[in-house]
């Protein structure tokens, strides 16, 4: 077996372990004595999901609707319409405007495993390790909860989701060669995830991660259109420059809609956070 791949991860080496855990640190959501948070209200909102694999998998979540419109914008734009509806058939097609009564009923096409972790992140503002476990699941499940979160428009939860891929990446000391594929063949050209992906093969990776069996899926083309000019791009610089591995910090791979950056020694957020007294 090659040292550097191994049924379809890519192995890091010791230094880029070392390096990575050097650059990142994760910490829990202990909010502050003074931050405020959200408390769930009625009415709750029943999301059915579904694959779209001819409804394989389909779950059911009830969210309470404050929550769901304080943590999405996808949600909060579906749940504040015109006519406050109490029923929508799908996220696609028209209001149904029902009795107020009525609690509405969103149908999702996603992940429904990814919608669960998403379910009890925004109470908890933890990813469950229960629903997502290092030693049976690969990383192809966070890649489905951060697709997840692109569509909820929820920049917080991706957030999450990246901090979590890293970690998984520096416990496990691999990167799994699927997720290039998954993310990649999605419409969002920006994602911070798609630079972190290629940052990872760029300055840790080996070019037997390129390689693939005749029974695997081949590379995505946009995976592999946008490698060769990153690799370009770092042999465009000066040889101390060149060599000089880069800091994948956490907050590099992060979405800042306000435009500041994560504090040093930061805490991640919780979801339900309100404000924070002076």
């Amino acid at each position: 077996m090659d040292p550097s791949i191994a049924k379809g991860v890519g192995l890091l080496s010791a230094s880029a372990i070392r390096s990575l855990k050097a650059a990142c640190s994760f910490s829990e959501v202990e909010p502050e004595e003074r931050v405020v948070l959200m408390s769930p209200s009625l009415p709750l909102i029943t999301v059915h999901v579904t694959s779209g694999l001819r409804g394989h998998g389909a779950m059911d979540f009830g969210i309470h609707q404050n929550i769901l419109e304080h943590c999405s914008p996808f949600f909060k734009a579906l749940l504040t319409a015109d006519s406050a509806p109490s029923l929508i058939k799908n996220e696609d097609e028209p209001v149904v405007p029902q009795s107020p009564k009525v609690n509405a009923v969103i149908c999702l096409e996603a992940d429904p495993a990814a919608f669960k972790l998403y379910t009890e992140w925004v109470y908890s503002g933890h990813l469950v390790s229960e629903t997502i476990r290092i030693q049976d699941t690969r990383l192809d499940a966070l890649g489905q909860a951060y697709l997840l979160g692109e569509k909820l428009l929820d920049c917080e939860f991706k957030n999450a989701v990246v901090d979590a891929i890293l970690n998984q990446i520096i416990v496990e000391g691999r990167v799994d060669l699927t997720l290039p594929n998954l993310i990649f063949d999605k419409p969002c050209h920006t994602s911070p995830l798609r630079k972190l992906l290629v940052d990872l093969h760029v300055w840790y990776g080996h070019k037997d991660w390129l390689k693939r069996d005749t029974s695997e899926a081949p590379i995505s083309a946009r995976f592999t259109a946008d490698l060769p000019a990153a690799l370009l791009d770092r042999h465009g610089h000066d040889q101390a420059r060149r060599d000089q591995v880069p800091v994948i910090s956490t907050c590099k791979y992060h979405e800042h809609p306000n435009g500041l950056l994560c504090p040093k020694n930061r805490k991640p957020r919780h979801p339900r956070q309100l404000l924070t007294s002076l």
